[in-house]
């Protein structure tokens, strides 16, 4: 063994794994200085002498955050909820921003859809009023006057009529069936005629006794008259049918409104008194249509004042009178017609309470539309030794000058 030698190599001293140590050292070194000074700035503590334009305060309640957010447009399937789970509806931005935006431009074009709805209302008055072309059946008029002031009875009489008409002639044979008057004015019979050429009126004052014949040059019925023809209750103007009147008037729609569960529109007009007139207060009338009933009106209100003091001084000057008229209709296939109607006039006192002096009731009974009428319905007999009375002249003429004169 002691005379082993060892070889020594002739290779220098190793130097690799002192290069990697040295490596790793300077690696780790400089990991730990950066990360040293990125944890300082992240977990630098606040100072209120740092000068910042943000602001913090601390309050009680949960941040509430008003953010102007602009939609992203997207194709997405579902029912989209933007605003969380419970908080709305299941709408999403877009449906809620046409929304609004619809609802703005409905608030800006408010005049032009009731311009639009004006005439689609006229267009179906007229058109109802011109399908109907005939008509006839039973009426029952009632009418009651009530002392317009203090207490008292009213004066009742109910008439009993066989109504008939065609698209320019009217026809009604009236009778009376109850009559309840202090005065004792009233007639049992009554026959108005109108035709083209002119109106009659047969009054009979007694059953036993013939009538007295009245004729009337003018084609249209008076005022009085105009419960004799169904077709004209709805009428607010004697010489115009309800669409024409409308419009003259210059009605416009003021609501939408219920009567009896029947939606209806509600048009208003208004006539302001001028500096040489004697009203005081504006007259007021709204009429009430039902455009589920064939454009018919259920309703009117008319509200006037007093142009002078009552001859007692209990109303003064400008105090208002109600006017009100009520109709239902009954059906005729697409033509609504009709049924019943109602008038009441009042005056307000001072306290606002209405008091009722006059009121009229209509109720049409078995009655039928559009069927043929014969021509002679309408023909008057006039016997040769009656005695005629002309309106405007002040003599009666005989049945041969009647005939001379006007050509019948």
């Amino acid at each position: 063994i002691a005379r082993l030698k060892p070889t020594i190599s002739t290779a220098g001293k190793p130097v690799v794994p002192w290069v990697i140590a040295a490596s790793n050292a300077l690696l780790m070194v400089l990991l730990l200085g950066i990360g040293s000074q990125d944890l300082l700035r992240l977990q630098q503590p606040y100072s209120l002498d740092v000068e910042a334009e943000a602001t913090v305060e601390i309050v009680n309640t949960p941040i509430v955050r008003n953010l102007e957010i602009k939609p992203d447009i997207r194709n997405q399937r579902g029912n989209a909820n933007v605003l969380g789970k419970n908080d709305n509806t299941g709408q999403n931005l877009n449906q809620v921003l046409l929304s609004t935006a619809q609802t703005k431009e409905k608030s800006i074009s408010v005049l032009k859809e009731d311009n639009l709805d004006l005439e689609m209302i006229l267009n179906g008055i007229k058109h109802n009023d011109e399908a109907v072309k005939s008509g006839e059946g039973e009426c029952i008029y009632t009418q009651e006057i009530y002392p317009k002031f203090g207490p008292g009875p009213p004066t009742t009489m109910t008439w009993k009529a066989h109504l008939v008409f065609d698209q320019h002639q009217d026809r009604a044979h009236m009778e009376l069936e109850k009559s309840i008057s202090s005065d004792k004015i009233h007639w049992p019979k009554r026959a108005i005629t109108t035709t083209e050429s002119g109106t009659w009126d047969l009054v009979y004052l007694d059953e036993d006794q013939k009538p007295s014949y009245y004729f009337l040059e003018d084609t249209l019925l008076r005022p009085y008259w105009n419960y004799i023809a169904p077709r004209r209750w709805t009428r607010i103007v004697d010489t115009q049918d309800l669409s024409t009147s409308l419009k003259y008037f210059k009605y416009k729609i003021l609501t939408r409104d219920m009567v009896d569960d029947i939606p209806c529109y509600v048009l208003e007009a208004k006539k302001y008194p001028t500096d040489t007139s004697e009203q005081q207060m504006p007259e007021t009338s709204r009429i009430w249509i039902a455009y589920e009933h064939g454009f018919r009106m259920l309703k009117r209100e008319l509200k006037l004042p007093r142009k002078v003091d009552s001859s007692n001084g209990s109303l003064k000057k400008g105090t208002p009178t109600i006017i009100r008229f009520s109709l239902s209709y009954q059906q005729f296939g697409d033509v609504w017609f009709p049924k019943s109607a109602k008038q009441e006039n009042a005056w307000i006192d001072a306290e606002g309470k209405e008091h009722i002096y006059f009121r009229q009731t209509l109720e049409l009974r078995n009655f039928k539309i559009n069927h043929t009428v014969p021509p002679q319905t309408f023909t008057v007999e006039i016997p040769d030794d009656a005695i005629i009375r002309i309106q405007g002249l002040r003599r009666k003429i005989s049945k041969k000058e009647f005939l001379e004169q006007y050509k019948q």
